[in-house]
């Protein structure tokens, strides 16, 4: 038998039908590959987000089993994958003009999330003195 990862057990965790604990790992593995990218992104700009994301899921699905779990590191690997496709496609933009096409209204657009140099947490890091 396969030695299972720190977060296998909470992974296991259901309310129902519905799978919350590989759920809330999942998003626990994905928010450390959203930090991480978002690290990257800071150091190396020129790297878009997509790429790190892809490149952090890559990592979640490979190497993460053993370490967290088979559930977390899947589901971590699928948050990851889905924000690099929202990234590199913009869905929600399109979706959003599609419907604001067929009602005529128009929908209001989510600010990114990281925004480079203009960020709260590098605006510290600039200041001198």
């Amino acid at each position: 038998m396969a030695k299972e990862g720190v977060l296998s057990g909470i992974a296991g965790w259901r309310f129902g039908v519905f799978p919350i604990g590989a759920v809330a790992t999942g998003a626990a593995v994905g928010g450390l590959g959203d930090a991480v990218s978002g690290l990257v992104q800071g150091f190396i700009p020129a790297v878009p987000s997509w790429v790190v994301k892809f490149g952090m899921a890559f990592m979640a699905f490979q190497w993460l089993p053993g370490l967290v779990g088979t559930q977390a590191a899947q589901m971590g690997g699928l948050f990851l994958t889905y924000d690099g496709v929202q990234e590199l496609f913009n869905i929600r933009g399109s979706v959003s003009n599609i419907v604001g096409g067929i009602t005529g209204k128009v929908v209001k657009q989510s600010p990114p999330t990281f925004q480079g140099a203009s960020d709260p947490y590098h605006s510290l890091l600039d200041r001198k003195g």
